[in-house]
Order: structure tokens, then C-alpha cells, then sequence
């Protein structure tokens, strides 16, 4: 597991059991109870539940699974219950429970013989949370065409050079990576490339970014990962390059703005003039 996803399931169980909910990790096998596990699951907040041939004994507001259940288990419970898309080893699940074990505490007695289920939040906040926005975080996704991906393969390149230049060779062969069909001088001729000729050299064997490339280069385009957690985290990480775009673009529609106030009162002018 990433350990952007580990940071991100943290803050999941953080926050159902912060309302009141319980837990469920599927797949779990007594072999694997620590002493900490096994204080765990005294809480009744954490559900350790072995996996079997029929699913049985899942409950709670969030099922997480193990290394040993299988993917069709795994479909099988997408839709029933909240559950984190993705198996866990056992270490990894036990060092997350270590890290949230402030809030693993026995739940407080019912006045009634009714199941308490998660009575803070509306159980449907979680599926939510993991499903639809998982959902709409896919289907918005931004498409990175093939220049951006070779100006963001072309920096990481440049950067390794003092000059920020990229070898002649290693643009013929980013070009083919990333599928971009394109000859050379049409590249130098489009200002995508600037062509650099060494000292005490004849041929051109360097090139740096020219105006269009660099454009892109200080757009920070990349492609956004698959993993809908990644995707998550990639587009948090984002937020500040976007806002601050969004104030460079209002900044420049209120120029043209103006420039089309100008234009009318030129043209008022000058129908003016020509009714004289």
C-alpha cells in the first residue's frame, strides 16, 4: 500500500469512528490476532470476520478487506456495503489501528435492545464518499493529450541538465513514448523547440524549450493516476496551481473585457464619423 493510500484509509476510520460506527476487516484469520488486535475487537468496534465460502458475519459502517479474500468477494460487496476498494496486507492493518486506537473504545450501553448503527452520520455519507465521488472523479477526469505528456517528459529530462537542455536523441525517443507523430523542424518551426548548437560544434545536438513548450511546462500538466484514491490525492495537491490559474484567467478575461469595451466604442465612432 502507498502511503498516500494508508494516510487516506487513516482518515477514513478516523472519521467512522469518530460517529459512532464499527468496523469490518474480512478475510481475518485468528493466526493473525496480536494482543492489540484482540483488545481491538473486545471493543466491538472492530470486527474481525474470517473469511468463508458463503458471506456471512459482515456488519458495521466500513468493510475493509485482507491479502487473503478473493476479488469476488470483493464485487460481491460493492453496492451491499461501504467498503475500501482495495486489500490490505496484516501489518498494514495493524499499524492503522495503532495509529487510530484513541478512538477504538467500547461502545456505551443502549437504553434499548436495538442495534446501534452508526447513529451520528446518515450511513449513506460513506458509500457516498467512496463510491460516488470515486464515480465523479473518474468520469471528469481531465484528458492529457500528447504534447502535455511530452512537455512534462521533457522537463523531467531538462532538469537533470544545468542548462535545461534535453539531448537530440532523447527527444527523438520522447516523442515516440508518448505516441507524438511530429518532425522535428515542424517542432522548431511551431517554437515547441529552440535547436542549440554547443560551442565548438556544427551540428545541433541540444535543444531547449521554446515559447509553446514552455507554456506547457508552466502549465504542469500531468497525467492523472487511475487509482481513484491517487486521484484523489493528485487533484488535492493540485489546488493551489488551479486557484492560482483561475485568478491569472480572470485577471486576463477583465483585459479583454476591456479591449472589447474599446472595440465598440471604436466602431461607435466610427459609425458615427460615417453618418456625418
Amino acid at each position: 500500500m502507498l502511503h498516500r493510500q494508508k494516510e487516506y484509509l487513516i482518515r477514513l476510520i478516523r472519521r467512522v469512528l469518530a460517529a459512532g460506527g464499527t468496523i469490518t476487516v474480512y478475510g481475518w484469520r485468528d493466526s493473525n490476532h496480536n494482543p492489540q488486535t484482540r483488545e481491538c475487537a473486545e471493543t466491538e468496534r472492530i470486527r474481525f470476520t474470517e473469511r468463508k465460502s458463503k458471506i456471512v458475519g459482515v456488519q458495521g459502517d466500513l468493510v475493509i478487506f485482507t491479502k487473503y479474500i478473493k476479488h469476488a468477494d470483493m464485487y460481491k460487496m460493492q453496492g451491499k456495503f461501504n467498503v475500501y476498494p482495495r486489500a490490505c496486507e496484516i501489518s498494514t492493518i495493524k499499524s492503522i489501528l495503532l495509529e487510530c486506537e484513541s478512538l477504538i473504545v467500547r461502545k456505551k450501553i443502549q437504553t434499548d435492545t436495538q442495534h446501534f448503527d452508526f447513529t451520528g452520520v446518515n450511513p449513506g455519507v460513506i458509500t457516498q464518499d467512496i463510491n460516488e465521488l470515486e464515480k465523479f472523479l473518474l468520469l471528469t477526469e481531465v484528458i492529457v493529450d500528447s504534447y502535455d505528456k511530452f512537455a512534462s517528459e521533457f522537463k523531467a529530462h531538462a532538469e537533470k541538465n544545468p542548462q535545461k537542455l534535453v539531448g537530440a536523441h532523447a527527444v527523438g525517443r520522447l516523442l515516440k513514448e508518448v505516441g507524438l507523430k511530429v518532425h522535428m523542424r515542424d517542432l522548431i518551426k511551431g517554437s515547441w523547440l529552440e535547436p542549440v548548437v554547443q560551442p565548438g560544434k556544427k551540428k545541433v545536438g541540444w535543444y531547449k524549450a521554446g515559447n509553446k513548450l514552455q507554456s506547457r511546462l508552466d502549465a504542469d500538466k500531468k497525467e492523472e493516476p487511475s487509482d481513484p484514491i491517487e486521484k484523489a490525492i493528485f487533484l488535492r495537491d493540485r489546488k493551489p496551481f488551479i486557484a492560482e490559474k483561475i485568478a491569472e484567467i480572470q485577471k486576463n478575461l477583465e483585459f479583454w473585457q476591456n479591449q472589447i469595451v474599446r472595440v465598440e466604442k471604436a466602431e461607435d465612432l466610427l459609425r458615427q464619423l460615417g453618418e456625418l
